[in-house]
């Protein structure tokens, strides 16, 4: 039952509170061909097709939840892929459907397709890559997924389906994908009601940099940049900062020109414990970070009111400075702080981004700044950043 909850967070995590209008993508494949489709009754002893890694440029179906609810602790900004189920693509790959359970596990799921109803189902137990089955319910009550179109109304399926030649093509004012329970004990459990999804594909990746237990990790992954409002100064990013914590967040970026600034502040909210959180409040919120390079630690700034030295320049989006996430309301100086992030790029992908205007591209101003973004010298010692990039001077 636990598990099942854990899942059913993550199917409501997907489905935003508020809509915004869709950009019409192109679909990665004009035509899939299922494989052996009437002969197939995937049950939890279903063959696994290989899976193949989907170009976030053009993989049908990214979702991003942009909403938090002060009353609804399962709503938490996220990125979860779900791309068409166990289809062939051009090259004869069997592919299979992902989604991100709880911590973003990716899952492999296998299902029917109901050619009488239109609609796919897959076995309630899932298969994760080692073959491990893991237990959403008590019974095999298979999930049907369902459309979501560009005018915010559900719809039967993402494609059609010719029985003549066995092709399913993609509808492309599809985007992305929902999903209930059919039948069984939670027979309609997490149906998608009286919510309205924002989904699209990925637009840009995020690379940077964020702490191991003592070193710097390299960061990419897929994310959602909202330009929708840029002309009202305010750039929303929606990602999945850590993929290994289950917890995302919205940054909002504020735009003037070429250069860009972020308060901090920022409320990310994640599925909390109340019992063992109740203190530290639902939201987590972005600080600053001190550097104290003698003593070589890192630490929250609470007194950086914003996060500058950004840059914004033909739609790509850079913060060089560091910052962490940590819990809104610090009592007696403890509390929890997520690896800290820096010189993180948000750049457009070729897919782009329309309709934003910048003004002309200012060129590399070479200035050097050490980690706690204080300008420095070329005279000056240790790690530093200039136009973006970390080095170390000497």
């Amino acid at each position: 039952m636990k598990k099942f909850l854990l899942a059913s967070c993550a199917f409501a995590a997907c489905i935003g509170a508020s809509a915004q209008q869709l950009q019409k993508a192109p679909v990665a494949n004009p035509a899939l061909r299922l494989s052996q489709l009437n002969a197939v009754m995937f049950e939890g002893t279903a063959k696994k097709a290989p899976a193949q890694k989907i170009d976030t440029k053009s993989f049908i179906g990214l979702l991003v939840n942009n909403s938090w609810d002060e009353e609804k602790e399962i709503n938490f900004s996220t990125t979860d892929t779900l791309y068409s189920a166990n289809v062939q693509d051009d090259a004869g790959n069997t592919l299979n459907v992902k989604w991100s359970i709880y911590g973003n596990q990716l899952g492999h799921v296998y299902g029917k397709f109901d050619e009488a109803t239109n609609t796919f189902t897959v076995p309630m137990r899932q298969y994760f890559g080692d073959g491990q089955p893991i237990d959403l319910g008590e019974e095999q009550s298979p999930i049907v997924f369902f459309g979501v179109s560009t005018n915010d109304y559900f719809c039967d399926f993402v494609a059609k389906y010719d029985p003549s030649t066995g092709l399913l093509t993609p509808n492309d004012t599809v985007r992305g994908y929902i999903a209930i329970v059919a039948e069984g004990t939670y027979q309609n459990a997490w149906v998608m009601r009286n919510f309205a999804p924002t989904i699209g594909h990925a637009n840009a990746i995020q690379t940077g940099s964020y702490t191991g237990k003592s070193e710097w990790l390299d960061l990419e992954q897929p994310v959602w940049i909202d330009y929708s409002a840029a002309d009202d100064g305010v750039v929303d990013i929606y990602n999945h900062f850590l993929s290994a914590t289950g917890a995302g967040c919205k940054l909002s970026v504020d735009v003037d020109g070429q250069d860009a600034s972020m308060a901090t502040g920022q409320p990310m909210l994640y599925i909390s414990d109340e019992s063992a959180h109740a203190d530290f409040g639902k939201y987590i919120k972005l600080r600053g970070v001190a550097i104290d390079e003698a003593a070589g630690t890192i630490s929250p700034d609470f007194d950086m009111a914003t996060i500058e030295g950004g840059t914004y320049i033909n739609g790509e989006v850079a913060f060089s400075n560091i910052y962490y996430r940590g819990f809104s309301e610090i009592k007696g100086g403890q509390g929890y702080a997520t690896p800290f992030f820096f010189n993180c790029t948000f750049t457009p992908l070729a897919t782009g981004i329309a309709g934003v205007t910048v003004k002309a591209d200012k060129a590399a101003d070479n200035r050097i700044f050490n980690l706690a973004g204080q300008q420095v010298s070329k005279d000056y010692k240790g790690v530093v950043i200039q136009n973006g990039v970390k080095k170390l001077q000497k």
